[in-house]
Parts: structure tokens; sequence; C-alpha cells
């Protein structure tokens, strides 16, 4: 009688676990944690634009890295640091 139908499945994947999911593989992507970004994105849909536009925290071997100059993190294939205009040597994708 109060059971839970595919209906109601349905709508949790919808509603909880697809955004949860989007936002955490964002996170994940630059540096953060995912599972904390999941649980935010699941519940509230707004940490999901967030966490679009906030910077990398660390280094991820194949999209960011670390200026040896002046330890401010950019992209993976970046010639030369937005931050400090240093040369930067080029690096093997991971």
């Amino acid at each position: 009688m109060f059971g839970i139908g595919v209906p109601e499945l349905i709508i949790i994947l919808i509603i909880w676990v697809i955004p949860g999911t989007i936002g955490a593989m964002i996170a994940k992507n630059k540096g953060r944690s995912a599972v904390g970004w999941f649980f935010l994105s699941a519940i509230f849909w707004l940490p999901i634009l967030i966490v679009i536009l906030l910077p990398p925290i660390k280094e991820v071997p194949g999209k960011y890295r670390e200026c040896p100059s002046c330890q401010e993190i950019v992209k993976w294939n970046a010639i030369i640091c937005k931050h400090c205009k240093s040369e930067l040597a080029p690096k093997a994708n991971a």
C-alpha cells in the first residue's frame, strides 16, 4: 500500500541522482570532493552551477597542473602561465 513503485523510483532518479552525479563528476574533474558535491547537488541544484564556475584547487592529471613558478593551477596543456606569464614545459597527456 505504501511501497515505492517504478514511477516513484524514476522521479527519485531524475530529481536527486542525476543532478548529484553531474555535480560530483564536475567537482572531481576540478580536484574537489566528489562525495560532498554529490550530496550538495542532489539536494540543491544550484551547486552544479557553482562548481562549474569555481576554479580547480589541486592538480588533476590530464586536466590541470601547477605552475612551477607561482604554484597557481593552470590548464594541463598551457604553454604560458596565465598568472605569472612564465613559460611552462609541455606535459604529456596522462
